[in-house]
């Protein structure tokens, strides 16, 4: 049984916020998955930081080159640090 959230959320609630950018040989700069406020129910986009979610997930097509993984905190309660886990399917190492 699948249940959908009626309810607009407009801010974030994380206490801690760390955003995922993933930036392609080409220096393409990728972001994760996030939902459009005020259309929820469309396409999720794909063209800012997502601010809203404790779990980000960047999904690109292989290339070849170095590749760049940054996670940086936009909002930290206290100055905290923060850990993390970071999850990689699909590389190929060479």
């Amino acid at each position: 049984m699948c249940q959908l959230y009626s309810g607009r959320v407009t801010t974030s609630t994380l206490q801690n916020d760390l955003d995922l950018v993933l930036v392609a040989p080409n220096g393409v700069h990728l972001f994760p998955y996030r939902l459009n406020p005020q259309q929820p129910l469309e396409e999720a986009l794909t063209d800012a930081p997502n601010r809203v979610d404790n779990v980000e997930v960047i999904d690109s097509k292989a290339s070849n080159g170095e590749w760049v993984v940054r996670v940086t905190a936009s909002r930290l309660k206290n100055n905290a640090h923060q850990k993390f886990s970071l999850v990689v399917t699909g590389l190929k190492l060479q």
